[in-house]
């Protein structure tokens, strides 16, 4: 590591802190700017996955926050303190994270990689006496970092980018495959149209509870680790030795993230704000699964402070119930495709822990690149 120098974070670049206009913030990209927060996906490498957006009255307003494209976005706040990822068109953020706009001596790839490496230690960089630890500008301006030259730093980047630009592939195959069930769930039972246009005669209409039988998850904290994944509201919470169901099951949020219905046919465990169901009947658990994303239930919250769902209103919710034999055709449909998607998401986890394996290694200069 004779070649590998001390600098601050602030020596890579520009160090911006982002800034919330007071008006011009819209949903649903209404402007051509996005506006990023921590709250917003920020779990993976390029920007890209958040609805707000500024208007050009907003980012005015901000404007000496304007990011350029391949700035260094850093949340430097709460729960998500350490999220990291790569701007790819001009990007304004809030001021709960601070950005690196990268400068000629140093590679964009390396120091996204650097900084997911620095984010794991920011806890320690929080100053404040607050019970959410937040990152200051000058705090993370000033913090410490190994740096090799500009050629190690591409040669080290490359490595890790290849195995996240396979995983990025995978996840854009898994999004068309996803929209291509989608389209053939509404093709049949939207818009009806292998069966002239208008829902079959004897396709009955039933209660949710005449489908499937709702059950509540359980605790999880004296679980060990292992592999089993872990569901609550808001997706897979982590990895444990047990598993509470073992057959294909269709995950409804109880309390929090409403809208995030799961569909699952592996082993799992569900926490108390995640409801697990077993299915009564063959060939349904995938036709329910698409009725249900078809619903807000954030529209149907019984609770106040935190959103709520229950078993009464769940099971009273009604649905055309096709027939057996349109079940069974729908499911040979369905299962190659959700078969290619599952296959993809293993492949991208072994490519994540494989990057997650070589990255403190390369950026500490333990494994030197060819």
């Amino acid at each position: 590591m004779s070649d590998w120098k001390e600098y601050t974070i602030g020596d890579i670049g520009k160090i911006i802190t982002g800034k919330t206009p007071r008006t011009a913030i819209t949903e649903n990209y209404g402007g051509n700017t996005p506006f990023l927060s921590p709250s917003d996906n920020m779990d993976v490498k390029y920007v890209g996955y958040t609805n707000k957006s500024l208007t050009e009255q907003g980012v005015k307003e901000v404007k000496n926050c304007l990011l350029p494209k391949n700035a260094i976005c850093v949340s430097c706040i709460g729960s998500d303190l350490g999220k990291v990822l790569i701007t790819v068109q001009p990007t304004v953020t809030n001021q709960q994270i601070n950005s690196i706009i990268v400068n000629n001596e140093n590679d964009v790839n390396f120091v996204y990689y650097l900084m997911t490496v620095v984010g794991k230690d920011l806890n320690y960089m929080s100053k404040t006496s607050t019970a959410v630890p937040i990152v200051n500008k000058s705090s993370f301006s000033n913090y410490k970092v190994s740096i090799p030259p500009l050629a190690k730093q591409k040669k080290i980047a490359g490595i890790l980018s290849s195995l996240d630009d396979k995983i990025e592939i995978n996840r854009k195959i898994n999004a068309r495959l996803e929209e291509l069930a989608q389209a053939i769930f509404k093709s049949w039972f939207i818009d009806f149209e292998p069966f002239g246009g208008k829902m079959p005669e004897d396709w009955e209409v039933c209660d949710l509870s005449e489908i499937l039988t709702i059950k509540y998850g359980k605790d999880h904290k004296k679980l060990q680790d292992g592999k089993i994944p872990v569901y609550g509201s808001g997706g897979v919470m982590r990895y444990a030795d047990k598993a509470l169901y073992d057959k294909e099951s269709v995950l409804i949020p109880r309390k929090g993230t409403l809208n995030n219905i799961i569909y699952v046919d592996d082993p799992f465990w569900s926490v108390d704000t995640m409801f697990y169901t077993e299915m009564k009947i063959d060939n349904v658990s995938k036709y329910i699964f698409y009725c249900l994303k078809r619903l807000d239930f954030e529209q149907m919250n019984s609770g106040s402070a935190i959103p709520s769902m229950t078993t009464n209103i769940l099971n009273a919710l009604k649905f055309n119930l096709p027939t057996n034999t349109i079940l069974k055709g729908f499911e040979g449909l369905m299962n190659p495709i959700f078969l290619r998607i599952k296959e993809l998401s293993q492949e991208s986890s072994r490519l994540a822990e494989l990057r997650d394996a070589l990255l403190p290694k390369l950026m500490s200069g333990e494994l030197k690149p060819e």
